[in-house]
C-alpha cells in the first residue's frame, strides 16, 4: 500500500518562482549518477548540503515553484536523498503533472505553507489529502487535497504503469 503520510523536516525553504534545475550546477543536468550529484546539490546556496539532509525531509516552496524545463538529474537526486516530497504555496501549472508522471516527487500545494514553517522545523504530511501538521510548532494547515485520477497514477508509480495497466484491461492481455 502507497504511504500518502510522510514525516520530515524543513530542509530548505525555496524563493518565488524557483526554478528545481538551480539545485544543481547546469553542467549536471542530465547526469544520472545519484551519487555523484548528492555532493552538488544545493552547493550554490549552503555547503555540505547533502550531509544534513536525513530520509524523509522535504523542500518548501513560495509562489510558482517549478519553473523552467525538467531534467531527469534534479529527480535523481531528490530520490537518492531520500527527499520525501515538496510542499509550496503554488506551483507553475505543468509542475504537479510532471510529477505524477514520475510518480515522483510527491507534491501538496499549500497557500501559506512557506509563512508558517521554519527550516529543520519537523512535519507531518498528508499528501493526498492535503493536511500539514507543523508538529514543531504544533499548527495545522490546509492544503488542497490530490485528485483522484492523479492519486491513482502516483500509487501505481507514474503515467507509464497507468497506461501498462489500461491496455491490460482494454486489451485483455
Amino acid at each position: 500500500m502507497f504511504n500518502w503520510i510522510r514525516t520530515g523536516r524543513v530542509a530548505w525553504i525555496f524563493e518565488d518562482n524557483f526554478v528545481p534545475d538551480d539545485m544543481i550546477a547546469g553542467a549536471n543536468l542530465n547526469d544520472d549518477d545519484p551519487e555523484r550529484l548528492k555532493g552538488l546539490v544545493m552547493q550554490t546556496y549552503v555547503s555540505n548540503f547533502a550531509e544534513d539532509v536525513k530520509d524523509g525531509d522535504f523542500f518548501i516552496g513560495k509562489k510558482n515553484y517549478g519553473y523552467g524545463r525538467a531534467h531527469e538529474g534534479v529527480t535523481v537526486v531528490m530520490q537518492a536523498m531520500g527527499i520525501g516530497g515538496i510542499i509550496a504555496d503554488s506551483f507553475v501549472l505543468e509542475y504537479g503533472t510532471r510529477s505524477a508522471n514520475k510518480g515522483y516527487p510527491l507534491i501538496l500545494e499549500c497557500p501559506g505553507i512557506s509563512e508558517n514553517v521554519d527550516r529543520w522545523d519537523l512535519l507531518e504530511v498528508d499528501f493526498k489529502n492535503g493536511t500539514v501538521k507543523n508538529l514543531t510548532k504544533e499548527q495545522t494547515l490546509q492544503g488542497l487535497a490530490t485528485p483522484e485520477d492523479l492519486a491513482e497514477m502516483i500509487e501505481l508509480g507514474g503515467q507509464e504503469p497507468l497506461l501498462r495497466r489500461y491496455v491490460q484491461e482494454t486489451q485483455g492481455l
